[in-house]
């Protein structure tokens, strides 16, 4: 038989167990909250950091909203609609040079970090992102979109356009590694490179064009990464970074207008996924539904 001292020190025992269990379950579930937000974070950070490499080629981001004449007045003119191949091809190929073959240190951290190496020549995987940046630019009827999203006839709504349809071709490159990364970097140049070009065609340099640019990189930004949120959650959300993007957060948007884009967005996408990844990382041939079904695009 136990001692009435002996039977209050189990009890005292049994309570500090108690306890004890009580405050590690509680701190095991705040970790589990801890963990369950940061792997959220973790996952929205997987789904964007293809693109921390791509927006190297872009310009710096502002935070000033600039309205200059490539946003009010300059269209477009129709000679410029069309993208030269063999003068784009053989001005980005004087301009980029390949890099120098990494060293040791290079090659043991990239493995560290699980990054492969490329399967395919980078001269190659170059010219095939100009050819799909050409494809971007002469086979979208990008008056069909500037219709239906009752946009203006000027630079920074061809550039929408324009934008929209390479986060596509970024988005079904996602999957394709190192090669996909380095194909997306120099797709996004090829874009930049061609604005420029365009842009000063058209009669806009100096400090007029940096401002716009600057503005426009911004722009691609957001949009990249809304756009991506939206793909992989709902048709609402992505409805909602079109709406913004695309509809410049008109009150009076015709939701009809949305859901198009929205439906022709998801079908493209898919199309895009049956595109035999060695077709695309070495020809760079991509093509595009239409905007309407029955329709030409």
């Amino acid at each position: 038989m136990l001692g009435n001292s002996a039977i209050v020190g189990m009890k005292q025992v049994a309570r500090l167990e108690n306890k004890y269990l009580l405050l590690k379950v509680m701190k095991c579930s705040n970790h589990m909250t801890t963990s369950a937000s940061s792997d959220r974070l973790d996952s929205i950070g997987r789904r964007n950091r293809c693109h921390n490499d791509v927006i190297t080629a872009c310009p710096r981001r502002a935070h000033s909203d600039v309205r200059t004449k490539l946003h009010t007045s300059v269209s477009v003119p129709a000679g410029l609609n069309k993208c030269s191949s063999s003068r784009l091809q053989t001005t980005l190929a004087t301009q980029v040079t390949a890099p120098t073959s990494p060293g040791i240190l290079s090659r043991f951290v990239s493995r560290a970090l699980g990054r492969g190496t490329f399967r395919y020549s980078k001269n190659g995987l170059r010219k095939a992102a100009v050819q799909t940046y050409i494809c971007c630019v002469d086979e979208v009827d990008k008056h069909a979109f500037m219709k239906l999203c009752d946009m203006p006839d000027t630079f920074f709504s061809y550039f929408l356009v324009l934008q929209l349809h390479l986060w596509m071709c970024l988005v079904r490159l996602k999957p394709e590694g190192e090669d996909g990364r380095y194909f997306s970097h120099h797709l996004v140049l090829a874009m930049w490179h061609d604005l420029n070009t365009k842009a000063r065609m058209m009669g806009v340099e100096g400090s007029t064009l940096t401002k716009s640019f600057k503005e426009m990189a911004e722009q691609f930004h957001g949009a990249v990464y809304a756009y991506d949120e939206g793909l992989l959650s709902s048709d609402k959300t992505l409805a909602s970074a079109l709406w913004r993007n695309m509809f410049s957060c008109h009150d009076d948007v015709d939701p009809q207008k949305i859901e198009t884009l929205v439906g022709y967005i998801r079908k493209q996408v898919h199309h895009m996924e049956t595109v035999p990844s060695h077709q695309l990382l070495t020809n760079g041939g991509l093509t595009w539904l239409p905007l309407h079904p029955g329709h030409p695009s």
